[in-house]
Formats: C-alpha cells, structure tokens, sequence
C-alpha cells in the first residue's frame, strides 16, 4: 500500500504534490491576508465533496458566513445542493458560540476540540477545514497558557 493522496482538485498544486495531500495529514496553510488561502481551503473541501463523493467540514471561525457564501458563489461552487446532500457542512462557529453574533467571542483550542470531537462523527467528514486558527491565538495571551 502507498502513499495514499487526497486531491485539491487545483491541477497545478496536485501535479507539484504528487497528486495532492498525504491522507491523514495536518497541512497548515499560511500567507498574508488576501493571498487566498481560505478559497485555496475551500477548493480542497469543494473538490472532496462534489467530485469524490467524500464530506467536507469547513469550519469558519472569523468571517460571517455569508462572506464564505458569496465568494463560493463567485468561484461558481454549488455549496446549498452540497448542503443538502449532506455532503459538505459549513459551520459558522461564530453564530453557535455564545457572544459569537458581534464577532467579539474567541474560541481557544479546548472548545473546539470539543465541538470537533462531537461534529466530526456526525458528519462523517473525511475533509475538515478550520478557517483559520489565527482566531484561536488571542485566546491565549502568553506561550505558557
């Protein structure tokens, strides 16, 4: 057995990555603001769902998302019919969280482990995104905490 991938669906990123992610892997995704990292994530979770048949968790912890919505729509992504097949499960993490509609709420790593540890199992996910954990940071004001 090799080194199973898991596709992107973007043709040059799996042509340079043998094919895409090893399966199983943690990959982080850096770069500055506005180099497209979240439609790079959503891309990755779109292609799973809508062309390999494998859910997708695309968990949104700073933008509304309508905002998420609204550029899946540009990029032409059908994210309702996903939706509705129960095939690709977008979560506002901020409309759930208590404080969480004025975006002031932060989430540190303990709450989302445990929202995780419940969803993922009900969504049968084989694709999550966390978008992003740069949200997650401020919940921790020092290394030692």
């Amino acid at each position: 057995m090799g080194d199973e991938r898991a596709a992107t669906g973007i043709a040059g990123f799996d042509r340079l990555a043998a094919g895409g992610f090893s399966r199983g892997t943690i990959n982080l995704v850096g770069g500055p603001a506005g180099s497209g990292k979240s439609l790079f994530a959503l891309h990755f979770a779109y292609h799973g769902a809508s062309d390999l048949g494998e859910p997708a968790l695309y968990l949104v912890l700073e933008e509304p998302r309508a905002n998420v919505e609204r550029v899946t729509d540009m990029f032409g992504m059908d994210l309702r019919a996903l939706e509705a097949r129960r095939v690709f499960f977008l979560i506002d993490l901020g409309e759930i969280r208590p404080g969480g509609k004025d975006r002031k709420a932060v989430v540190g790593f303990d709450e989302l482990h445990d929202f995780l540890k419940t969803t993922l199992p009900k969504t049968g996910a084989k694709r999550l995104v966390v978008d992003s954990l740069s949200a997650v940071g401020p919940y921790y004001p020092t290394p030692e905490d």
